[in-house]
């Protein structure tokens, strides 16, 4: 008894604790709202931050900058709040200061044509305004622990690079510099390009003989003869550790790495470069979503198709897979042999079942399946039914959610596991709620667990989020029928009323976005499209 008493108490006050956290995060919120042609703030519980007395206020997205200034425009003049909206810097700069990230309390003022330099957050300087285009590098937004890095140029046009300090890192005595996530890519006035690392020290001084890129959603470095536009790969050191006589280099997650000979052929090899299959392959690419299933497809030069494991093992040759060339390789697991549609099963087999139509709709686990057009359903990765083959149209949005139109137009909306959890006339899964319309057209918020509506039906509704918070705490957006805006919070309480005429902030030059969040929104359908039968030609 005094066990379960313990864990009741535990459970209570966890519960108590979420909610406090959600609460600090509505706090922290900022929203704009505006007054004819001037601008203010609410946070999340539509508490007043600024009053509207604001020609502009800077808002920014996806955790690019420090979220713990407000930079507004008051009187002709720019200036920088905290976030409670008491004063830091003074409204006395004619363009807009720049948090610079990963760093504390710095500000970049840069004019367009004229010098400029860094502040901190005393209003004093901490780089003096003699630089031409200083800019930070792009790079730093996205990561944080790289330090920020100040590019500029000088009025002969030669780039050259210091840190947020003025410290140089590399002279102004190039023509180009570039940014990866360990290394600084430097291209010399002759066009002959090295490597430096981030303290201004050379791995690979400029030569003729090579040219260096960057993989981009990897960040690894690839190095390149100019004579025979050979690729190879180099490590954070400037070392060759691939060696320089491939045509194509392309990372495949998991730690799987695709490399194209002189032939035109593939092959894999593993995070160390070490061959997973030999090079056989005309086409290689991930057949599933890489995070999840880690297969890959395999075309040979006969048209032949093979499903491959991340140790480069074939999973699929019976009955043999031939691939459409005209088809584009989805990463999906779906193939099509012999007109009807099958799933490649979780041992990477493919399952006996045999559908009309099939298709993968942003879920690792469920599938849109059809017998004919009248009848589609869900079923999982192992072919067990999740719903009925007896819809019009069935849709997983991810792997919680799944919405199917029945002949009369309604839709029932159930969970991953198959429980219906409501019918309404309209469905989709936004930010952290359903949103759901009725025989109106007009929309609510719905608990995404219980499928009980919790908001009013508005116009229209949008979510807008903290994107540093875990968990995404959500804010939403509402529209009455004469598009007036108004802000809800993430339980579907409407925190602000829809009075605010959207329309005018069009009109305004160079007016700010309406919120400070971004609209966290994914959908579409893609589909593989294999056929089995005589090679292409």
């Amino acid at each position: 008894m005094k066990k379960f008493i313990t864990s009741l108490i535990f459970s209570v006050l966890s519960v108590f604790s979420t909610i406090s956290f959600a609460q600090a995060q509505y706090d922290r919120a900022r929203l704009l709202v505006w007054q004819d042609t001037l601008f203010g703030l609410i946070d999340g519980t539509g508490k007043t931050v600024l009053p509207c007395e604001y020609e502009d206020i800077t808002t920014y997205s996806k955790n690019v900058y420090h979220q713990d200034y407000i930079v507004a425009k008051r009187n002709g003049w720019w200036g920088v709040l905290n976030w409670d909206g008491t004063s830091l810097l003074p409204f006395k700069y004619d363009v807009e200061p720049i948090p610079i990230p990963n760093s504390e309390g710095l500000f970049l003022i840069s004019y367009e044509g004229k010098p400029g330099g860094v502040i901190n957050s005393h209003d004093v300087p901490v780089i003096p305004f003699q630089y031409r285009n200083i800019a930070f590098d792009e790079l730093s937004e996205y990561f944080t622990d790289i330090p920020p890095r100040l590019t500029y140029t000088t009025h002969s046009g030669r780039s050259g690079c210091i840190n947020e300090y003025g410290r140089n890192i590399n002279l102004p005595e190039y023509k180009n510099i570039d940014f990866t996530e360990k290394l600084i890519i430097v291209t010399d006035t002759l066009g002959h390009q090295g490597l430096m690392d981030y303290d201004g020290h050379w791995l690979r001084e400029p030569d003729s003989q090579y040219t260096y890129d960057i993989i981009w959603y990897d960040f690894n470095v690839t190095i390149a003869e100019r004579r025979t536009h050979l690729q190879g790969l180099v490590g954070d050191d400037g070392q060759i550790v691939l060696p320089i006589r491939y045509q194509n280099i392309q990372p495949m997650y998991p730690n799987v790495v695709r490399l194209q000979n002189t032939s035109g052929l593939y092959a894999l090899v593993d995070a160390q470069f070490r061959e997973l299959t030999p090079h056989r392959y005309k086409e290689l690419f991930n057949l599933c979503d890489m995070n999840y299933t880690n297969w890959f497809m395999g075309i040979l030069p006969d048209s032949s198709a093979e499903i491959l494991d991340t140790l480069g093992h074939v999973l699929q040759t019976n009955p043999p897979l031939y691939f459409e060339k005209d088809n584009p390789p989805y990463e999906f697991p779906l193939v099509e042999v012999d007109g009807a549609w099958q799933l490649v099963g979780p041992n990477g087999k493919l399952l006996s079942k045999r559908y009309q139509a099939a298709s993968h709709y942003w879920s690792e686990s469920l599938f849109s399946v059809a017998v004919d057009s009248l009848h589609w359903g869900i079923v999982d990765r192992k072919g067990r039914v999740i719903v009925p083959l007896r819809y019009v149209s069935a849709d997983a949005n991810g792997d919680n959610i799944i919405f199917s139109r029945s002949t009369s137009g309604e839709v029932d909306v159930f969970n991953g596991k198959g429980r219906k959890l409501l019918t309404c006339w309209g469905a989709m899964e936004d930010g952290n709620m359903l949103v759901v319309a009725n025989s109106e057209g007009k929309w609510a918020l719905a608990d995404p667990k219980t499928g009980r509506v919790v908001s009013q039906y508005y116009q229209s509704l949008e979510p807008i989020y903290l994107p540093e918070c875990s968990g995404k705490i959500f804010c939403w957006e509402a529209y009455d029928e004469n598009e007036r805006l108004g802000y809800l919070d993430g339980q579907g309480r409407e925190i602000f009323p829809c009075s605010l005429d959207n329309s005018k902030v069009y009109q305004l030059p160079d007016s700010p976005l309406y919120k400070f969040f971004d609209h966290d929104c994914s959908c579409g359908e893609n589909i593989y499209n294999y056929i089995k039968g005589r090679a292409c030609r």
